[in-house]
């Protein structure tokens, strides 16, 4: 293995430290997305149209994404590396990012095509409210590619963690919802629907913080490519 690929051993104090601080800051800008999403939208029931539709996709993200892919990823890029060196663990990565990339893409599809079946199981009695039924199915296909993007960030956080960087992928998060705060600030009195503007602060955030594990990804493992297994 070369010097570069060794992960990094700092103290489990400075792992812990970092990881608690991105987290801080990713809450810290959570709550100020709270208060901008109350304070666009209000107790309404825009409120819960949105939130409804949000909540969809991110159900979804337990099979291709957080704590469950960057858990198993972790012990088997481990094994990988220990028992055929940096390439075999820089092959790993690339073929489960082929694979997470087809099974969103799957998943997806799905959601955005059966968006009004997805609605009609999470709140059945919207079936009686055309109008309110046709946001929230509008709003789910929306917010459905925000799942590869927070799959894609948990594949990040298991390659940076296991090279000892655990900064970026706790406080990458608080870009989506400092995504939707400035889109409420700067779109919520323009648009004719106010939760339009929120929904445009997911997508821009949700690729920020995706585009931020780059460079980061890039220094601890070179290019990585993309396969399937």
């Amino acid at each position: 293995m070369t010097e570069s690929a060794r992960p990094r051993r700092g103290s489990f104090g400075r792992a812990f430290a970092s990881s608690a601080l991105g987290t801080g800051l990713s809450r810290g800008l959570g709550a100020a997305r709270e208060i901008a999403v109350a304070a666009i939208l209000g107790a309404s029931i825009t409120s819960d149209v949105f939130l409804t539709a949000f909540l969809i996709p991110n159900l979804f993200r337990r099979f291709v994404a957080d704590e469950g892919l960057t858990g198993a990823l972790l012990p088997a890029l481990a094994k990988a590396e220990a028992e055929g060196g940096e390439e075999e663990a820089r092959q790993l990565a690339a073929s489960t990012l082929g694979v997470l990339l087809v099974v969103n893409g799957i998943l997806c599809v799905m959601g955005m095509v059966g968006a009004k079946w997805l609605v009609l199981v999470f709140a059945p009695t919207w079936h009686d409210d055309p109008v309110k039924m046709a946001l929230a199915i509008d709003l789910t296909r929306w917010l459905f590619p925000f799942l590869t993007m927070v799959s894609l960030v948990s594949h990040f956080e298991a390659l940076l963690n296991h090279r000892g960087h655990f900064f970026v992928p706790k406080a990458a998060p608080g870009l989506v919802s400092g995504g939707m705060v400035a889109s409420a600030l700067l779109l919520g009195d323009v648009l004719n629907e106010p939760v339009y503007a929120l929904v445009a602060g997911v997508l821009v955030g949700g690729v920020a913080h995706v585009l931020v594990h780059l460079p980061f990804v890039w220094s601890h493992w070179g290019p990585i490519g993309l396969s399937l297994p």
